[in-house]
């Protein structure tokens, strides 16, 4: 009877759902398998730490190589880089107190703060607590993303495409699924409950449903400063909705337009407050060696560095990046031309954000990790692959550039 009731559950939950959990579920097991192998596939590089406060309670956290966790990579093989920075300040906060800056503020504390709320209810089983927290923003994410095809319907890219349902939430959430560093969405790591918040937003808008628009932008908004951004889209579909007949009153709008800024507002102001200075987290992120740039010089010198260091190890990373970031930004573009115009504008000012500011040793560098969490870059890879052959070519070189990605980011080499 309990099995049957689940199952009435189950199958009551909208399709975007059931497939959301489904494939979450099915790329954690996927993950665990490569991460529990992975130690001797390749020969891991020296794991990094974040360096604790003294004075301040912030201990910090310590990375293991795949040799020291075992089977322990079941649930810890995603804890590297930057997981670390989240796990220390789930754990223990910011450090404060200490007279300047520190190097935490750059990370905003939606996602931390989920993590140590979970972590608190599991004893201090902070490690464990991401796991299921990005598992479960995971699944909202890939539901989010199936949802976002249904709402914004895309033009077919092929005249000749054979007629019948639009099969594109699924081709959006699989494409999703595979992309080469989806990885990120279960590791320790914001990406997972930014890509949820943000689309389900951008969801809620085009319901017309503000009350949830202005929710979950306000999570985005505190969980990375690119958050901003929604504001592009949420304008776009309040204006739309004021033109049209649904007769959309400005007090239900432009509580969703203002609040992701107001997201980064919160924590910008409390960061005043901790650390004396104002704008505390933007400035300390100027130490990430970031400088500005025209978006097409970056592009330039990354096609150049990509193309001439293919195959070299010491310069790999440049290849691996172009050949990630370019189908997104040919996505970005095939949305500027043939998209809905909140899609795509939004689309747009992330591939503003990346190529203005890049890292000039390595110029897409966190580029493929960024673009993850830009839910309509995946409409646009499945309006381009209605045909079952392409569709199947795609997901096989998404793939196996996942496997290359995910095994290279477990062995601590710098994918990022």
């Amino acid at each position: 009877m309990v099995l049957l009731s689940w199952r009435t559950r189950w199958d009551r939950l909208p399709v975007a759902w059931r497939r959301g959990v489904l494939v979450a579920l099915v790329l954690r097991l996927a993950l665990a398998v490569l991460a529990v192998v992975a130690g001797g596939l390749l020969p891991g590089l020296d794991p990094v730490d974040v360096a604790g406060v003294p004075g301040t309670g912030f201990r910090g956290w310590s990375g293991s190589t795949p040799a020291e966790q075992g089977v322990g990579l079941l649930g810890a093989g995603l804890e590297r880089f930057d997981a670390l920075w989240f796990l220390a300040i789930a754990a223990d906060g910011y450090p404060t107190g200490t007279g300047s800056v520190p190097q935490a503020a750059a990370f905003f504390p939606g996602y931390p703060l989920a993590v140590g709320l979970v972590g608190r209810v599991l004893a201090g089983a902070y490690l464990l607590a991401a796991n299921l927290v990005s598992l479960a923003a995971t699944a909202a994410a890939l539901a989010g993303v199936h949802r976002l095809a249904e709402r914004f319907p895309l033009p077919r890219d092929h005249a000749g495409s054979a007629p019948g349902p639009d099969d594109t939430p699924r081709r959006a959430l699989l494409f999703l699924a595979v992309f080469p560093t989806s990885f990120f969405l279960l590791a320790p790591y914001s990406e997972s409950l930014f890509l949820a918040a943000s689309t389900w937003a951008l969801v809620a808008a085009r319901e017309r449903r503000w009350a949830l628009a202005a929710a979950t932008a306000l999570v985005a908004g505190l969980t990375r400063n690119v958050g901003v951004l929604l504001v592009v889209p949420l304008a776009i579909e309040a204006w739309t909705a004021c033109r049209g007949q649904d007769r959309t009153t400005p007090a239900g709008w432009i509580g969703a337009v203002v609040a992701a800024p107001a997201g980064a507002a919160l924590y910008l102001a409390a960061g005043w407050r901790w650390w004396g200075v104002p704008l505390a987290p933007l400035q300390v992120q100027t130490g990430w060696q970031r400088e500005p740039t025209w978006p097409w010089e970056t592009l330039a010198e990354a096609v150049r560095l990509g193309l001439g260091s293919a195959g070299l190890y010491a310069s790999g990373y440049h290849t691996a990046d172009l050949l990630v970031v370019l189908p997104v930004l040919a996505a970005v573009a095939w949305l500027l031309a043939r998209g809905p115009a909140s899609l795509a504008w939004y689309g747009l000012a992330h591939a503003v954000v990346w190529l203005v500011l890049p890292f000039p040793a390595r110029p897409l560098m966190s580029v493929p990790r960024l673009a993850l969490a830009v839910a309509p870059v995946f409409l646009a890879f499945a309006a381009w692959t209605r045909r079952g052959a392409v569709e199947r070519g795609w997901v096989a070189v998404s793939a196996a550039l996942l496997g290359v990605h995910a095994l290279l980011y477990v062995s601590w080499y710098y994918v990022f």
